[in-house]
């Protein structure tokens, strides 16, 4: 595994870890991860426009409550990485992740839950299934 993606998952697990413990990810998290995707990305405009699209997707679902802001900007950071190639397969494996996690945290009656952890899950599948990944 090279530096780039080493240091990208780093800061994907570390936004996890973050989020399970406060229920907050800081911006500046999600901002290196967006700058390593922008970076190693093959195109920067790729990237940077796929970024904003999930980002513009993903404040709008905040705005509704149906996940936080600081899911939508990891979200949208991780989606410069993985760019339009690869987003479905991302978005995919997080959303099986979140459902598998929230499962037990309904069936337990907890209401809210931390996302970051099914990103970091979704990251690291694409990372592994990909040409990204060792």
């Amino acid at each position: 595994m090279d530096l780039p993606v080493a240091a990208f998952y780093l800061l994907v697990v570390a936004a996890a870890a973050w989020d399970l413990g406060s229920n907050r990810i800081p911006d500046p998290l999600s901002l290196g991860v967006a700058l390593l995707g922008v970076a190693s990305g093959g195109s920067i405009a790729g990237s940077l426009a796929c970024g904003l699209a999930v980002l513009a997707a993903g404040l709008l679902a905040a705005s509704r409550r149906w996940l936080g802001a600081g899911d939508a900007k990891l979200i949208a950071a991780v989606a410069c990485w993985t760019g339009f190639d690869l987003l479905l397969p991302f978005l995919a494996a997080t959303s099986l992740a979140g459902a598998l996690i929230a499962l037990p945290l309904a069936a337990a009656g907890r209401g809210a839950m931390p996302f970051a952890p099914a990103v970091a899950i979704g990251a690291g599948a694409v990372l592994v299934l990909s040409d990204l990944g060792p």
